[in-house]
């Protein structure tokens, strides 16, 4: 959706005190998205957690095991209600398959949106995806494909643009079953050129990036483990072991860590500022910029 630049659109999300036949279902099957499957049945035991349920079972914020459990719906925001409030005006609706990161060029009135059509997670196949170009001065106007002649595996996640005189740089985190990589490409007008791909063993999990020159970036890692039971404890018990990236278009260097499952960034170029979301703890955290580009936590 294209929106009026005054607030955002958040959905209603709702907790139901009963298990749907879906959910006993897919509680039933293999393995699911993130080992869920195994918590789908805590949930079936504990009723879904809702406070009726936390009233009948109080020894899951007090038990001996209660703790860990009680955390773990809670870090992850199972017990929030969010309220649908959007006071803007919808110009249009465009439909992408799987959009996962948008960035705008406020100058030259366009956004590029990434996109992967997931069919399982974690993927195992190779997906496909693009980066779309949407005019902002003819909103009606279908997107453009920009990636249709980019021949390598593509699955874009977060992206990030710079631009410089009438060329923007754009990176973009690319997810493929191989490994992980950033790509960097060159868009004059609707034309996008690929320049290079980044990889490095630093790009272990990456989320989203920020460009801060055409040739320096920030990424951040979601996680510290692939796979595994420290994946595993990393997606359920909220490890603060995620980190940010920081890249000087020759070296690789970690310039923060400490963080839950570190996601969105973004860089104010004024004030000198990044910012770190954790959607795990639900907060952002706020850098510093120094001169060697390392960050200081304030």
């Amino acid at each position: 959706m294209i929106f009026r630049y005054e607030n955002f659109f958040i959905p209603r999300v709702e907790k139901s005190s009963k298990i749907s036949p879906w959910e006993k279902n897919l509680a039933s099957r293999g393995p699911t998205a993130l080992g869920r499957t195994r918590f789908f049945a805590l949930v079936l035991i504990f009723e879904d957690f809702s406070t009726l349920g936390m009233k009948k079972f109080p020894y899951l914020k007090t038990g001996p095991f209660g703790n860990p459990i009680f955390n773990i719906f809670w870090s992850t925001g199972y017990f929030r209600i969010i309220e649908n409030k959007f006071e803007g005006e919808i110009l249009t609706k465009i439909n992408i398959v799987g959009a996962e990161d948008i960035t705008i060029n406020h100058i030259d009135s366009f956004a590029i949106v990434s996109s992967t059509k997931r069919k399982a997670f974690p993927a195992n196949e190779q997906e496909k995806g693009g980066l779309y170009y949407i005019d902002l001065k003819k909103i009606e106007s279908e997107p453009i494909l920009l990636t249709k002649n980019f021949n390598k595996p593509f699955a874009p996640h977060g992206i990030s643009i710079f631009k410089t005189d009438s060329i923007t740089t754009i990176a973009v985190v690319n997810h493929t079953i191989e490994k992980e990589y950033i790509e960097i490409f060159k868009l004059i007008g609707t034309k996008l050129t690929h320049l290079k791909t980044l990889d490095n063993p630093m790009i272990l999990s990456p989320n989203d990036v920020v460009l801060i020159s055409e040739n320096s970036l920030y990424f951040t890692n979601d996680h510290k483990y692939k796979d595994g039971i420290l994946r595993l404890a990393e997606d359920y018990l909220g490890l603060p072991i995620s980190n940010v990236v920081f890249f000087d278009g020759f070296k690789f260097q970690e310039v923060a860590n400490g963080i839950p499952f570190a996601n969105g960034i973004n860089y104010n170029s004024q004030k000198e500022l990044l910012f770190v979301a954790s959607p795990r703890k639900f907060y952002i955290r706020v850098f510093k910029k120094n001169n060697d580009n390392s960050l200081s936590f304030i």
